[in-house]
């Protein structure tokens, strides 16, 4: 049996750490919106960093993306957790000998430090970020190669 997760908003909250990095650059912006909830900016991680734009700035721009990027960059997994429960249940399949990955569609860039910082990068089995592979999720590609990495089959 080999269990594969998802990173944002599944097995790690990442929203905090969006939201430090939302706020910096809300300071930055001439006309400063309202700052989306930590609710907000969980509902909008699933849908990738074009719908957290939209939540938080209500357009997607290239200068605003970047900046934004940056400064999440800066402070990757300084707010960031398991979700409630997701240690103890990565506990349980590390002693029953379960393999465990992840599958993002988060870049390896952002991938490698936060999972480093969060102690899970020599934990997990296989690590297959966005640009890993020529195509994301929902794509099946990632969740092959996953299986491939690991030597289980796909079922």
């Amino acid at each position: 049996m080999t269990i594969l997760f998802d990173l944002d908003g599944t097995l790690v909250d990442t929203a905090p750490d969006f939201s430090q990095a939302i706020s910096k650059v809300n300071s930055t912006l001439e006309s400063s919106a309202s700052l989306p909830s930590l609710d907000q900016i969980r509902m909008a991680i699933s849908g990738g960093i074009q719908a957290i734009m939209r939540t938080a700035f209500s357009t997607v721009s290239d200068p605003i993306k970047n900046q934004l990027l940056t400064h999440y960059e800066e402070q990757l997994g300084q707010y960031a957790h398991l979700f409630e429960g997701m240690d103890q249940l990565l506990k349980d399949l590390d002693q029953q000998r379960i393999k465990w990955g992840i599958v993002t569609n988060k870049e390896e860039r952002f991938t490698t430090p936060l999972l480093k910082q969060l102690n899970l990068l020599k934990r997990a089995s296989c690590i297959v970020s966005g640009d890993t592979t020529p195509y994301t999720k929902p794509h099946p590609q990632p969740l092959l190669y996953a299986c491939a990495q690991l030597q289980t089959q796909p079922e």
